[in-house]
């Protein structure tokens, strides 16, 4: 199969005819822009404004900032190999644990839990590009490579650790 995302909806090319894809049939927005395939055959389906799809087995599943997604544009889904799903969008680049998904379609997680980078994680400016194709790229090292409007951002998901204790709070003067 072939896979095209396009402003109308997304399309497959399948055996020489194709099958275009709209709100009517489940995706949550029209205007596509990122497409991944994972290892497990499910097609990850970035959109304008209806956040992040999933198809499989023939269903679309949407997940939306009203479910925990850090936002509904996307500009390139990337995956980490690692379980994360790295997405880029004019805010920054975000990731999303593709077992949280699982978890919340599942009903086992009321809220899918979106880690966000931007400025204060050292990006120059969080507006990443997703006018051009590609809007990021993962190396042959496991680095993602991300375009932004003040030059190139590089994440190595291997170092990209989650902080799970609080920083200490220090009051220095009360008023």
């Amino acid at each position: 199969n072939l896979w095209f995302a396009t402003e109308r909806g997304l399309s497959c090319r399948k055996a020489g005819q194709f099958t275009n894809f709209t709100m009517k049939d489940g995706l949550s927005d029209n205007l596509t822009t990122a497409l991944h395939e994972d290892d497990a055959n499910t097609l990850w389906i970035g959109t304008g404004t209806g956040g992040l799809n999933r198809y499989r087995d023939g269903r679309f599943k949407s997940y939306l900032m009203k479910d925990g997604l850090f936002r509904n544009e996307i500009f390139v889904i990337l995956d980490d190999g690692q379980g994360w799903l790295w997405m880029s969008c004019s805010q920054g680049v975000f990731r999303v644990r593709k077992a949280d998904l699982a978890g919340f379609d599942g009903g086992k997680i009321r809220s899918i839990n979106s880690i966000a980078y931007g400025k204060s994680d050292g990006m120059e400016s969080p507006q990443c590009n997703g006018a051009a194709q590609p809007a990021g790229w993962k190396s042959r090292d496991g680095r993602l490579w991300f375009p932004t409007s003040k030059g190139l951002v590089s994440i190595d998901p291997a170092t990209a650790k989650i902080d799970r204790e609080p920083p200490t709070v220090y009051v220095e003067e009360l008023i």
